[in-house]
């Protein structure tokens, strides 16, 4: 896992045929890339007791992924909540919902921020499959953020993303030395026939 930390997230998405990035949630802090095993959280619109207990139930490392429906009148995680995520060693929140309260030093992502706060009392699910920014998250998926966006790699798929990415790296570090040789990156990327297409019509 902690291979991943050294690779982008736009690499990931590319070896997983251009997919499985998060669409809508916002890296609202963070200061490095984060990677961690996901611990699920399906919440009642406009509720956090499943968020309150996965602070306590989540391994250090973790990252908590709660899916709030996309509903952003009412936040569902806050400052207080990311001061004890912090001290408990868990990575990052993910919420495709809203949030309340810049976090400061600890990772937190959300479509938006709301003073706005929650019910409290719902009873929601933890450690089920949820969609977040439409992409299905089950536990332990593997989560990667950073200033980019946030990719999910499949728990199957991550050993095969590892090899693929790390290929796509080597790959790219070629073409940066032959653009500095003076090459075209449209040549290097095999779009030579649809650029003569546009010059014969200049």
């Amino acid at each position: 896992m902690k291979e991943f930390e050294s690779i982008p997230t736009s690499i990931i998405s590319d070896v997983l045929g251009r997919s499985q990035v998060m669409k809508g949630i916002k890296v609202i802090d963070i200061n490095k890339r984060v990677v961690g095993n996901a611990y699920t959280v399906k919440a009642m619109v406009g509720g956090n007791l499943g968020a309150h207990l996965a602070l306590y139930y989540a391994k250090p490392g973790d990252i908590i992924v709660i899916d709030a429906g996309g509903y952003e009148d009412r936040a569902v995680w806050g400052g207080l909540m990311s001061y004890v995520a912090k001290k408990r060693g868990i990575k990052a929140t993910i919420v495709d919902g809203a949030v309340r309260d810049h976090p400061g030093n600890y990772c937190v992502c959300a479509r938006s921020v709301t003073p706005a706060g929650p019910h409290k009392g719902w009873f929601d699910e933890l450690q089920v499959p949820i969609s977040c920014g439409g992409v299905v998250v089950n536990p332990i998926d593997l989560i990667v953020i950073d200033i980019d966006g946030i990719v999910v790699v499949p728990w199957q798929k991550r050993l095969s993303t590892i090899k693929k990415a790390k290929k796509r790296m080597k790959e790219e570090a070629k073409w940066k030395r032959r653009i500095d040789k003076g090459e075209k990156l449209y040549e290097i990327l095999g779009l030579d026939k649809n650029v003569e297409f546009f010059q014969d019509r200049r």
